[in-house]
C-alpha cells in the first residue's frame, strides 16, 4: 500500500532499513556503462511500454551479473561455479553431482 504523507510529517518518520545485502555491480557503477549497455542492446526509455520492458531487461542483466557464473550443467541445467567442461564436444559442461552420477563418455577435466 501506498500512502502520501505531509511534508511536515516526514521529520517524524522512522528510516527506512533495507534489509537486503550490498552488492557491487560493473554495470551501475558509472553512467558510462549502463548507458552503453541501453545503446548496444537498443534500450528506449521514451514512452511508458519501452520504459517498462528496458527497466525489466536490465534487471535481467544486473541479475544475471551477480548470480550467473555463465556455465549451465547440460544434465540438470542449473547454474554452476565450478564444473567439468567436455575436451571433444562444444560446450558440453557438467556439474560435480552430475559428473559424479553419470559421468561422460569423453575425457573430462575440471
Amino acid at each position: 500500500t501506498i500512502r502520501l504523507i505531509a511534508a511536515e510529517k516526514v521529520p517524524e518518520l522512522e528510516p527506512i532499513t533495507d534489509v537486503d545485502e550490498q552488492r557491487n555491480c560493473e554495470l551501475m557503477n558509472g553512467r558510462d556503462a549502463f548507458l552503453t549497455l541501453c545503446r548496444e542492446n537498443r534500450y528506449q526509455f521514451s514512452s511508458l511500454r519501452r520504459a517498462q520492458y528496458a527497466t525489466l531487461c536490465m534487471l535481467l542483466e544486473v541479475h544475471g551479473q551477480l548470480n550467473v557464473s555463465g556455465h549451465f550443467c547440460n544434465i540438470c541445467k542449473q547454474n554452476m561455479a565450478g564444473h567439468y567442461h567436455c575436451t571433444v564436444c562444444d560446450d558440453y559442461d557438467l556439474c560435480d553431482n552430475c559428473y559424479s552420477c553419470f559421468g561422460h563418455e569423453h575425457n573430462m577435466e575440471g
